[in-house]
């Protein structure tokens, strides 16, 4: 875990977190410049961050799986949304 995100994270209302991969497809793609919903996940926990938005995800997973993904994320961080097409955050 970067401990270098994890400060600029910390006490956030709202985290941002990149989402291309899981975990699996991690192993064999780390070093491309993406990142897990896993990590996104340890790290909004780690710097107490209030909701977690998962964002750009891997052209090849469906709909299905990116619903599959969000649910699962949330059974670990409740606070877990997956962005869609047209999704506005107001700030």
């Amino acid at each position: 875990m970067d401990l270098k995100l994890v400060e600029l994270a910390r006490n956030a209302s709202l985290l941002i977190y990149d989402s291309m991969f899981t975990s699996k497809e991690y192993a064999v793609k780390k070093g491309w410049g993406h990142s897990t919903y896993q990590e996104g996940i340890k790290i909004a926990m780690a710097a107490n961050v209030r909701q977690l938005h998962l964002f750009h995800y891997n052209p090849e997973h469906s709909d299905h799986f990116i619903d599959k993904m969000e649910k699962e994320a949330k059974g670990m961080f409740p606070n877990t949304y997956a962005a869609r097409e047209g999704w506005e955050i107001e700030i």
